[in-house]
């Protein structure tokens, strides 16, 4: 693929029905696909899975409501039967109990409002869905598809080729204790599950804490995931230890659990994670840990956490045609043996196509993160020089640098994304940049969008919101960039052509 071009308008990233990213060029597209304008999303050809249901799992719905005989149903295929319990609860009384069909869940209720938003909601937050691998084989069995979509077939056995790649990643001794499923958002929410069962239903430990303000979904678990009694904490700046001392002084007994990214998704924080997790073994709390942005090739976080969760559809999966994730627990916390078990019990299993997939593309995991990562650093501080920027949030800023470099790898390392805003118009900038655009990152291919657009509209496009972002630090016109590994020179020739 040509990476410095104008890719139209809802075309996959890659060329492929199972790409987890499509073209979004222009500011308008943006905006035309957060306010589900019917012309937008039907020129999507694919979108991000859990935001926008891949046409073959839709297809794949279809199929089910047909031979289930459930006329006038939405239905929605999920991986195991307690995710689609999960998801029917999450629905409501509307949801009929889930049933099993060709290998799969479906979790079906009627065509109104708000049981499709709740559908959608869960979908979104969890990662339950059925892959668009394993909605093509069912198509296949039904008779409803003829052909599979070709790939680079891989031989060996998936499951030891990634556990060895990814044992390197995080820096453990067993490949084997590493728990794959099917995203990041599943692996998430399992291991809140697992420390909500042993911290708030057993220990009556009742709050939750968050560093920073963090990727969507890990929020939305945090807040609409919790029990009647249980409380929702935010603590906005990561790099306020003294305030984070006060904070455990006051709640530390009653703490479940904290979570926290290393570094932040959009403003690159990066707390002191040796003194917060101090801070959590003197108060009982579990710290789970997402290192995603960096990537734990990038960043040594297990050393300084009970639990790491992490995305394996950025970076290990680096051809933006695969999702999935991980869990990894640290060896020497006293959690790990009880939520190990509990984690690895209820989480779902990957597909098989789909660990294939991901094992022909795992070698390129190390090699990108090398590359993009020298080249993230160049353009980062080419931008904070630029006059057309106001201002960059990146792991080597002043205020990141240290607590970041305390758990980067190497000296100098830095992550491959980083945010930066713009002077003057967004839309001149976004629309005008020959790069490509749409959300996720870590792929082989240097990748921006509009963060605060996509993952925040209901606050950008109100002045409440936009009020309350501004009190955060965080600008609307914030641009996310996954620097990839393509020659620096045209990579930074491309953004000074848009900033002109």
């Amino acid at each position: 693929m040509t990476t410095f071009r104008d890719i139209p308008f809802g075309q996959p990233v890659p060329n492929s029905p199972h790409a987890v990213l499509c073209s979004l060029p222009r500011l308008a597209d943006v905006i035309g696909y957060e306010e589900r304008r019917p012309e937008v999303v039907a020129a999507m050809k694919v979108g991000y899975p859990r935001f926008l249901i891949n046409p073959l799992v839709a297809q794949a719905q279809k199929v089910a409501a047909r031979e289930l005989k459930l006329v006038g149903r939405e239905v929605r295929l999920v991986q195991t039967k307690r995710l689609a319990a999960g998801m029917a609860q999450f629905i409501g009384k509307a949801a009929a109990e889930p049933t099993s069909w060709r290998g799969v869940w479906a979790v079906d209720f009627p065509n109104i409002q708000q049981a499709i938003a709740r559908a959608k909601a869960f979908h979104q937050h969890v990662g339950a869905a059925i892959s668009s691998r394993q909605a093509e084989d069912i198509l296949l069995a039904t008779g409803d598809l003829t052909t599979r979509f070709a790939e680079t077939p891989f031989a060996g056995d998936p499951i030891a080729k990634i556990q060895t790649n990814l044992a390197e990643a995080y820096g453990v001794a067993n490949p084997a204790s590493i728990l794959l499923t099917g995203s990041g958002m599943t692996a998430f929410f399992e291991v809140f599950q697992a420390v909500s069962e042993v911290q708030v239903h057993r220990s009556q430990r009742r709050r939750w804490l968050q560093i920073g303000w963090q990727y969507v979904d890990t929020t939305e678990v945090l807040k609409k995931f919790l029990g009647p009694n249980e409380q929702f904490h935010f603590w906005p700046d990561a790099h306020d230890l003294a305030g984070l001392k006060k904070f455990f002084e006051q709640y530390g007994a009653e703490l479940a659990g904290v979570v926290a990214e290393f570094p932040t998704n959009p403003l690159l924080q990066a707390v002191d994670l040796s003194a917060l997790h101090a801070l959590c073994r003197k108060h009982g709390a579990v710290l789970l840990v997402d290192p995603t942005l960096a990537s734990p090739r990038v960043v040594d976080v297990l050393q300084h956490s009970d639990v790491v969760f992490n995305s394996l559809t950025k970076y290990a999966g680096n051809q933006g045609d695969f999702m999935g994730g991980a869990v990894v627990f640290n060896p020497a916390s006293k959690w790990t043996a009880e939520l190990r078990g509990i984690v690895a019990g209820n989480l779902a299993p990957h597909y098989e196509r789909d660990l294939r997939r991901l094992a022909t593309q795992i070698d390129g995991y190390a090699p990108l993160v090398e590359k993009a990562t020298a080249n993230a650093t160049r353009l980062a501080q080419y931008l904070e020089k630029h006059p057309g920027v106001k201002s960059v949030h990146w792991t080597g800023s002043a205020l990141a640098k240290e607590n970041f470099s305390q758990q980067a790898r190497k000296p100098g390392l830095n992550a491959s994304v980083f945010s930066f805003v713009p002077r003057g118009d967004l839309a001149r900038f976004y629309d005008r940049i020959q790069v490509v655009k749409g959300p996720s990152f870590g792929v082989n291919f240097t990748l921006i969008c509009p963060f605060m657009y996509l993952a925040h509209y209901d606050l950008v496009s109100t002045p409440e919101g936009r009020e309350q972002l501004a009190g955060l630090g965080l600008d609307p016109a914030l641009i996310r960039v996954s620097v990839g590994p393509e020659p620096y020179a045209q990579i930074e020739a491309a953004f000074a052509a848009a900033l002109k």
